[in-house]
């Protein structure tokens, strides 16, 4: 069922929510999915997570990553600024997915597991006044990701929308369900595997440093070469030496796929 917030909402918090275990704590996190109006991701910036936490004037700001569970109320927040999005910015999806080490848990497993929505007064505003909530735990007890949200832009403004889609497989495939394209689209397979390759920042609100390579690659290699390079294992095989599988293994990739479209 379709929301209309109206021009009058220019706030909105988006939030996840989850208890701490008896045997441990199950590590959820929270994304949002920046698209065009083709429906594809915008470009390496239109992810919004723990590793990537504003996009543009903080036009969305994520508010902290929580890796157990711990603490009362929604235990991370996306913040979205409606004045501040770009105009070709089309439509977000927020989704939900466990990290990469427990992808094979599923939310049943997951003490009162919750995904909500409100409106709020500024980027600051804590309040719980939501006018949506999916109880995962509950709902979808067999999943292990999912798509739960979308807010589309309309004439009248914004349109809020619980589509509550499957997407297993956790952040790598909420990307690629964020592209018509799931299979095809090279681009987002290489956006996948530059999140999947990159450690979490012990802020959640610093900007992980720029990276031009992956820029200009984009803009002039990619769609010519990118299909010789699409084995993102091979290349992780040959780089196994490597001390840390952060930032120098990611410049790895890109620096292999540069020598190819030079060459």
């Amino acid at each position: 069922m379709k929301l209309a917030l109206g021009n009058d909402v220019q706030y909105l918090r988006v939030g996840l929510g989850w208890d701490c275990g008896d045997n441990g704590g199950h590590d959820l996190d929270l994304a949002a999915f920046l698209l065009d109006g083709e429906e594809k991701i915008m470009g390496d910036d239109g992810v919004i997570f723990y590793n990537q936490a504003v996009y543009g004037d903080n036009a969305l700001v994520f508010a902290g990553d929580n890796t157990t569970g711990e603490g009362d109320g929604m235990d991370e927040s996306i913040f979205v600024d409606f004045a501040k999005i770009p105009a070709n910015v089309q439509s977000l999806v927020f989704g939900v997915s466990f990290t990469r080490s427990q992808a094979h848990c599923q939310f049943g497993e997951v003490l009162n597991a919750e995904f909500a929505a409100a409106r709020v007064a500024d980027q600051y505003d804590k309040g719980s006044d939501w006018f949506s909530r999916v109880n995962l735990s509950e709902d979808y007890p067999a999943r292990s990701g999912m798509a739960v949200a979308k807010l589309s832009r309309t004439d009248g403004g914004w349109e809020y929308e619980k589509i509550c889609e499957a997407a297993d497989g956790g952040l790598e495939e909420l990307c690629r369900y964020s592209n018509p394209n799931k299979q095809k689209d090279k681009f987002g397979a290489l956006v996948s595997t530059w999140l999947r390759c990159r450690p979490r920042w012990a802020l959640a609100h610093r900007r992980p440093p720029p990276c031009p390579a992956l820029t200009i690659i984009a803009s002039f290699c990619l769609p010519d070469y990118l299909d010789c390079y699409s084995d993102i294992h091979s290349l992780r095989r040959q780089r196994r030496h490597l001390p840390q599988r952060g930032r120098h293994y990611r410049r790895g990739i890109i620096g292999s796929l540069s020598e190819g479209a030079v060459a």
